[in-house]
């Protein structure tokens, strides 16, 4: 029922997660982990996808104010900060540097492109929100300590900024580091992309498909043009891949 709507799904989604984060509350459990138990249960249904496209502006919104309130409740002086810059810098380095190339190898032994396995280590070097939803619930329960909280904090903040910058000049930096990544291209089985199904320019984009733009692509394909159509339904992929 929710899913004939995009607002019912909108309410229906919010209303299950505060539901489920409000009786993890009342077992006396932490809200959070209830809130996360409720994102894990709708990981499953057919809809996801329009679920995270919903609700992405919230997300987007509750992250902000969860690094507000974080920096509000961090309270760090000269004497804390000297004490934990140097294992922040170390954790830092771990995640930016070192996890990368044990993607690389990983993608070694399941025999990926170099540029495939290089994207594949540029995404994981960063320790992400959650880690910090975790590590301040650890903290609360007095499982970690002033310090190492502290610690995991600042290494968040550098592995986003370091990361971030890693992202926006991911080609720049693949094509310096290339050379050292060719080994795993003596190694892939993957196959060269065929070009030839499907020319990548000169073609006509949809942004959403109903019956409006069933109507336009018809009288496109009607007149031999392509037509590439952006769509977060996945029946509809699946529709696509078997039409002729």
């Amino acid at each position: 029922m929710f899913a004939v709507s995009g607002e019912m799904l909108f309410v229906g989604t919010v209303g299950y997660a505060f539901g489920v984060a409000g009786l993890a509350g009342l077992a006396e459990f932490s809200p959070e982990i209830g809130g996360f138990f409720a994102g894990v249960s709708l990981s499953s249904v057919p809809y996801k996808l329009e679920i995270e496209h919903k609700v992405e502006p919230i997300k987007a919104f509750g992250v902000v104010l969860f690094f507000i309130m974080l920096g509000i409740d961090l309270e760090m002086d000269g004497e804390s900060l000297a004490a934990a810059a140097p294992w922040s810098a170390l954790l830092a380095f771990l995640t930016v540097c070192v996890f990368p190339a044990i993607m690389w190898g990983l993608g070694y032994l399941s025999k990926f492109r170099s540029r495939t396995a290089f994207m594949m280590g540029l995404i994981i070097n960063q320790i992400s929100e959650f880690s910090l939803i975790l590590a301040q619930l650890a903290h609360k329960y007095h499982v970690f300590d002033k310090q190492q909280f502290q610690i995991i904090t600042l290494a968040t903040v550098n592995t986003l900024l370091f990361s971030s910058i890693g992202h926006v000049r991911a080609d720049e930096i693949f094509k310096k580091m290339g050379p050292l990544l060719g080994y795993l291209d003596k190694r892939t089985t993957e196959e060269d992309e065929e070009e030839a199904d499907f020319e990548m320019d000169g073609h006509v984009v949809l942004l959403g498909f109903n019956e409006t733009g069933l109507e336009i692509a018809e009288f496109y394909r009607a007149n031999n043009q392509d037509i590439l159509v952006i769509q977060l339904d996945p029946k509809l992929h699946s529709t696509f891949r078997l039409t002729p």
